[in-house]
């Protein structure tokens, strides 16, 4: 309970502070492109997956529900850590080539 909570304090500061460097907030008038959010946004966003993924319980097998599965049989654990390792690369891309 207390780690999702956690992560979704996280997830929304991340995407505040991604949209408040989009304009000026005295003169409400946009920027050319700031791309340094995007980036930034996409790496805090890609690690909180992968930390929720190393968070979820692992799948065990059946027979005796003690032995987890192997980590690309686990679902949404696998969906968490794949997809946010996706989304970080990209990110950090983004930031590197600026």
């Amino acid at each position: 309970m207390i780690k999702s909570l956690i992560l979704t304090i996280f997830f929304l500061f991340s995407t505040i502070y991604a949209h408040s460097q989009r304009y000026y907030p005295q003169k409400h008038k946009y920027k050319e492109r700031f791309e340094l959010s995007t980036g930034l946004g996409m790496v805090i966003g890609g690690s909180m997956f992968i930390i929720a993924g190393s968070l979820t319980n692992p799948v065990c097998k059946p027979p005796d529900y003690m032995t987890p599965k192997p980590i690309l049989l686990q679902g949404p654990r696998t969906i968490a850590i794949l997809s946010g390792g996706v989304v970080f690369i990209i990110g950090s891309a983004k930031l590197i080539t600026q």
